[in-house]
């Protein structure tokens, strides 16, 4: 994403303030000031998938709501209303700015007459996760996600023979989520589509 740098920039310039062990409510509200820029706000939730020290990151844009935020989610195990930093700044910074790009993308796709609902593959099937992954404007968020990912976990690799093994690669989450809502499916077509997005976005990703 072309706002790349500039998002992992103001991450870093804002750093000191995730520091020790602060209420979720500061961290909320800091990491909404590190992200003023690019108007994002900041909600906390309780994720019962999570356990003692963990954390999560999700977003959502609403493209059909006029002047809408994007809006990200910090998640904490129920009952959390403190977290520890020491160990975590390095991951909490890659999933804020990875999930941020992705919301920012489907704002900018947003911007274009061709944007529209019905540009997906068919699967014929009720199976949301599917219809939701069939998406064009998914695919290509999500192969931006795969990009990151792979700059991530894989850094001292040559990024384009990781895509090509993509399949085999544990760490490459985001096209984890694909294999398993389409597993015993033919999804051919999709694959092929998310790998090329995600070759395509390889030269506008770092971290």
């Amino acid at each position: 994403m072309y706002l790349c740098t500039e998002i992992f920039q103001r991450l870093d310039k804002y750093e000191h303030l995730f520091i020790g062990t602060q209420s979720l409510k500061t961290i909320a509200g800091n990491l909404q000031k590190t992200l003023k820029p690019f108007h994002a706000k900041v909600k906390i939730h309780q994720d019962n998938t999570l356990v003692g020290n963990q954390f999560a990151v999700g977003g959502e844009y609403h493209y059909d709501r006029v002047n809408q935020p994007i809006h990200l989610h910090l998640n904490f195990p129920p009952g959390v209303t403190s977290f520890v930093w020491k160990g975590h700044w390095r991951h909490f910074r890659f999933l804020v700015g990875q999930v941020l790009q992705h919301e920012l993308i489907h704002q900018h796709q947003c911007q274009f007459p061709e944007h529209a609902e019905g540009n997906y593959y068919d699967m014929n099937t009720d199976n949301k996760d599917i219809n939701y992954f069939s998406e064009f404007d998914e695919i290509d968020t999500h192969g931006h996600d795969i990009a990151m990912e792979i700059r991530y976990y894989y850094p001292d690799e040559n990024p384009y023979e990781v895509l090509r093994t993509v399949s085999k690669r544990r760490k490459i989450h985001s096209y984890r989520y694909y294999a398993k809502a389409f597993k015993g499916r033919d999804w051919t077509q999709i694959k092929k589509r998310l790998i090329k997005k995600a070759n395509n976005w390889l030269p506008f990703t770092h971290i």
